[in-house]
């Protein structure tokens, strides 16, 4: 006799049941439908909008001061300014990131730069390009980006490839020559921009 065994994939949107509680009170649910079908989020917190120009300022201070740098940048911020350590628990933000990575995610590094006109792109990139492809079939990383000057089509903004995160492997060598589907984040000023780090960038 032969025994047939089905297999059938979770959900990608069930959120855990110790953090559903969480999810409601803080209305995050669409969030996580655009986490799991984009691969990034642009959330919206009284707390991050409350200490932006705080956290502008500092970055402004700190910040490598070299005018022919592609973008003046400080690494390692946490300890240099109370600010920063209010930042990393912005409430919708922690929420975000125990969905996608679980809990007990590892706090990584938190850098400020600042970015000049005419410098170029960074390329296109998946923040998680140190790990070999295929990347593992659970979420490794993720970036959060604290818009501390409105994002616009005009200035300048960050784009995203939506969905490629669900590739699970590095950029192809020509990505960066034709991005129809690219979406340019546009963010108003204290906005926090959430991507899994599989995600395609620029």
């Amino acid at each position: 006799m032969a025994e047939i065994l089905g297999v059938v994939a979770s959900d990608p949107y069930a959120i855990p049941e110790d953090l559903q509680a969480a999810v409601a009170a803080h209305e995050l649910s669409d969030h996580i439908r655009q986490l799991v079908d984009d691969g990034y989020t642009i959330i919206q917190d009284p707390l991050a909008h409350a200490l932006t120009d705080d956290i502008r300022a500092a970055i402004l201070r700190l910040a490598d001061q070299d005018p022919q740098a592609k973008a003046q940048t400080r690494s390692n911020l946490l300890d240099l300014d109370p600010v920063f350590a209010a930042a990393i628990c912005v409430p919708k933000l922690l929420v975000l990131v125990d969905f996608l990575l679980g809990k007990g995610a590892v706090f990584s590094q938190l850098n400020g730069s600042i970015r000049r006109a005419g410098r170029g792109s960074l390329g296109v990139h998946a923040d998680s390009s140190w790990f070999p492809a295929p990347f593992p079939a659970w979420e490794i990383m993720c970036t959060a980006c604290w818009v501390t000057d409105e994002f616009t089509l005009e200035s300048g903004a960050t784009l995203m490839i939506p969905g490629t995160h669900k590739l699970r492997r590095h950029p192809p060598p020509d990505a960066g020559k034709d991005m129809p589907e690219a979406r340019s984040i546009v963010a108003s000023k204290g906005s926090l921009v959430l991507w899994n780090g599989s995600v395609c960038c620029t």
